[in-house]
């Protein structure tokens, strides 16, 4: 049994896999990611709760100092 595409622990588990992606901690953790996972994902990312946008704001602080 599969996680049901587009619900909550799907969301969390794609988000996850992206961040282990970004974060350079597993660089196949995508590998079977498709572009609609992606693009949920990227409009996770702008929930508080997101691991991968937490990631990505973070770099965007680190950089700006």
């Amino acid at each position: 049994s599969g996680l049901v595409p587009f619900s909550q622990k799907w969301l969390e588990y794609w988000d996850k896999q992206f961040y282990l992606y970004m974060s350079g901690q597993d660089l196949n953790a995508i590998r079977q990611a498709s572009v609609d996972e992606f693009r949920a994902v990227w409009k996770y990312a702008e929930t508080p709760a997101s691991l991968s946008g937490r990631y990505l704001d973070s770099q965007k602080d680190a950089r700006a100092l």
